[in-house]
C-alpha cells in the first residue's frame, strides 16, 4: 500500500519491483478471470454543502492470480470502471443577495484500475469455495465528462436557465478554472487516484464465479477543492465471471 504522503513515482517503482519479484517466483502457475457487472458509485463528503446521489454503472475486468501456495496468491490485472456522481446545490450571488441559483450536475469518470491484492482461498471442493482479497487498486483516469444545469433566480423568481456539457481537464498540477464555466466547475481532475479495494468471491462448477467488491478512493478526484471541501468516491457492487488458465 502506498500512503498519500509517499510520492507517486515511488509508488510506481515499489509496485513494479514487487510484481517482478512475484512473477519470477511463480508466474507459470498463474490463473486468470474475466469479470463483468455493475457497481454503485456514491460519495462521502466533508465541508461541502452539495447533496450527492448514487449512480449504478458498469465494470469489466481481466485479473490474474500469481500463487505463493495452494491457498495464497497475488491478484493483479486491469479493471475498467465507469464511476460517476450526481450532485445538486443552492447558493446566493456574492454581489447581490437578491439573486440566487440552484445547480444539478452529473459527473462521469472512466478509470483503468490495476489491483494489487493478497488473495486467500477458503475451502476447496467440488461444490465450490470462497476467495477473499484485499489491498490496493491503482486508478488511472482516462476520460471524464460533466453536465451542469443551473437556474438563476431574482427574488425567488426564475429568470434564466443554462445547461453546459464539457470534458474536464485531466492532470496532476494545479491550474486555473476552464474559461466560461461558473465558479470552480473548471477545476482539473487527478490522473492517478489510488484506492483501497476488497473482494469476496464464490467460485462454483470449477470455472464460474460471482464476486462482491468495494473500493474507496484515498483522495478526492479533484486537484483543487472549494473551501477545503472533500468528496471521496466509493464504488461497490457485484460482478460475474469465468475462470480460465
Amino acid at each position: 500500500m502506498c500512503p498519500m504522503k509517499v510520492r507517486k513515482h515511488k509508488c510506481f517503482l515499489l509496485t513494479t519491483m514487487f510484481l517482478l519479484v512475484v512473477q519470477l517466483a511463480g508466474a507459470q502457475h498463474a490463473w486468470h478471470e474475466i469479470t463483468g457487472g455493475l457497481g454503485m458509485s456514491y460519495v462521502t463528503k466533508e465541508r461541502s454543502s452539495s447533496s450527492y446521489t448514487m449512480r449504478m454503472l458498469p465494470t469489466v475486468g481481466l485479473t490474474s492470480f500469481i500463487p505463493f501456495s495452494d491457498r495464497i496468491a497475488l491478484k493483479t490485472g486491469a479493471i475498467y470502471q465507469y464511476k460517476g456522481i450526481s450532485s445538486s446545490g443552492r447558493g446566493i450571488n456574492r454581489d447581490s443577495a437578491e439573486f440566487s441559483y440552484t445547480t444539478q450536475s452529473t459527473s462521469s469518470y472512466h478509470f483503468i484500475n490495476v489491483p494489487l491484492q493478497l488473495a486467500v482461498n477458503i475451502g476447496n471442493n467440488k461444490q465450490g469455495f470462497w476467495r477473499v482479497a484485499g489491498g490496493m487498486s491503482y486508478g488511472f483516469l482516462v476520460a471524464a465528462r460533466k453536465q451542469l444545469d443551473f437556474q438563476t433566480y431574482k427574488d425567488n423568481h426564475l429568470i434564466r436557465t443554462n445547461s453546459l456539457r464539457w470534458k474536464p481537464i485531466i492532470g496532476s498540477e494545479q491550474s486555473g478554472n476552464t474559461e466560461g464555466l461558473p465558479g470552480d466547475e473548471g477545476t482539473p481532475l487527478h490522473f492517478f487516484v489510488p484506492a483501497l479495494r476488497a473482494d469476496v468471491t464464490y467460485q462454483w462448477q470449477e470455472r464460474l464465479l460471482i464476486n462482491a467488491f468495494y473500493e474507496y478512493n484515498l483522495q478526492d478526484v479533484r486537484v483543487r477543492t472549494v473551501g477545503n471541501s472533500v468528496a471521496k468516491l466509493h464504488f461497490t457492487g457485484l460482478s460475474f465471471g469465468v475462470l480460465f488458465w
